[in-house]
């Protein structure tokens, strides 16, 4: 965990907000010419000194960022969040700085596609030692290169799974394709396995009838092509189990 003392401080306030019995998730308002920018809880506020810190405890997994109505942010504290703040943040003792993670990459277009995500991501922390890092995805490039990527670059696991995006037209014909954002992420990951020769464990979900382009032409990633999402969490459910837990437990964060 590396997180400055600003971003404890301001995770103690969420976290101290939630012990006092407000489950609501609390709205990002940004600054205005009358105040800075905050955190909303009804007629409770956190101030922010930056927006930048909220970020960072998303990317550590200590709190949930999505998106509402009117492109607002709403937000809550995870059980890591909780855990770090009520252990006053011994997690952070730990020689290694960040802790392991298995990065999911899952589409976001629709409530079953984000619940998918969430329940990947619940898996991988109630059986392993590692963190489910499941993003929004990010608007500015600063938010691309310092959470989405950054958490690419030191995971311990990637999963990706790809929805349906729409029918286009090619000289060969028409042709199903995939979440871009999907299809981006898993072209660093295969960048890190076969470039970087990092060594970490791979699952990849595709909807049927996606067509294979780009960069998966050339992946031997042994998708597992799905119909329904319960096929996912299913397969992944036995898959984290049978074969990826002796390696996220074994040896966390051996492959950053």
């Amino acid at each position: 965990m590396n997180l400055t003392s600003d971003q404890k401080e301001l995770l103690r306030k969420i976290v101290d907000i939630y012990d006092r019995g407000v489950r609501s998730e609390f709205v990002l308002v940004s600054a205005t010419h009358a105040s800075g920018p905050g955190l909303l809880y009804g007629t409770a506020r956190i101030d922010l000194d930056a927006e930048c810190d909220l970020l960072s405890l998303q990317a550590e997994g200590l709190i949930t960022l999505r998106r509402g109505s009117r492109s607002s942010q709403l937000g809550k504290p995870t059980e890591s969040g909780l855990r770090a703040v009520h252990t006053d943040f011994a997690v952070a003792n730990r020689l290694d700085p960040y802790p392991p993670s298995v990065f999911i990459s899952c589409g976001q277009f629709t409530a079953e596609e984000i619940q998918i995500g969430k329940t990947l991501k619940q898996l991988v922390e109630e059986h392993t030692a590692c963190l489910g890092y499941f993003a929004q995805n990010q608007d500015t490039v600063e938010g691309l290169s310092n959470h989405i990527l950054a958490a690419l670059g030191r995971c311990s696991g990637f999963v990706a799974v790809m929805h349906h995006r729409g029918s286009v037209s090619t000289p060969e014909g028409p042709l199903v394709r995939g979440s871009v954002w999907v299809e981006q992420e898993i072209a660093v990951a295969a960048f890190m396995t076969q470039v970087m020769s990092r060594k970490f464990p791979v699952a990849i979900y595709v909807q049927k009838g996606i067509a294979r382009e780009g960069l998966r032409q050339f992946i031997l990633s042994n998708a597992f092509e799905f119909k329904e999402g319960k096929e996912v969490i299913d397969n992944f459910r036995e898959r984290l189990l049978s074969q990826w837990l002796p390696i996220l437990n074994s040896s966390p964060n051996k492959s950053r």
